[in-house]
């Protein structure tokens, strides 16, 4: 068996996406695994699921047929070109808005909580006075 060459094909939004485009390209007889970006991996170990997104590497010999198979499905699949660069520091912009968005309503939910659970504090203070 020869050694993995990876590249990058897609960036998925989170776990569950990425668990099903990995099941798609077993189904179709291509090697894959995926990655948790930036910090990702701890969240996913700690919550479950991650804000930050997984990669998914195939073989670079395996990469047009999984790309053209993940655009089939996801019509956001990066285009060719840009897998087999070199430099992978610029990420698309499709990837990096869905995560910063998850991170955005999260702190809103978590702001309206704090907000909700002060109110609630301060009118248990003056109904138990």
């Amino acid at each position: 068996m020869e050694a993995m060459n990876p590249v990058k094909i897609y960036s998925a939004p989170d776990k569950i996406t990425a668990e099903m485009l990995l099941e798609l390209l077993k189904n179709n007889e291509i090697p894959a695994y995926k990655q948790g970006r930036g910090s990702g991996g701890y969240m996913d170990i700690y919550a479950g699921n991650s804000l930050f997104g997984e990669d998914i590497y195939v073989d670079k010999d395996d990469a047009a047929r999984a790309s053209r198979l993940i655009q089939e499905v996801t019509a956001e699949a990066e285009p060719l070109d840009e897998i087999f660069q070199e430099d992978e520091t610029a990420p698309s912009p499709s990837t990096t808005r869905t995560p910063m968005s998850r991170r955005r309503l999260f702190s809103i939910i978590l702001l309206v909580f704090m907000a909700i659970s002060g109110i609630f504090g301060v009118v248990m203070h003056y109904i138990l006075r």
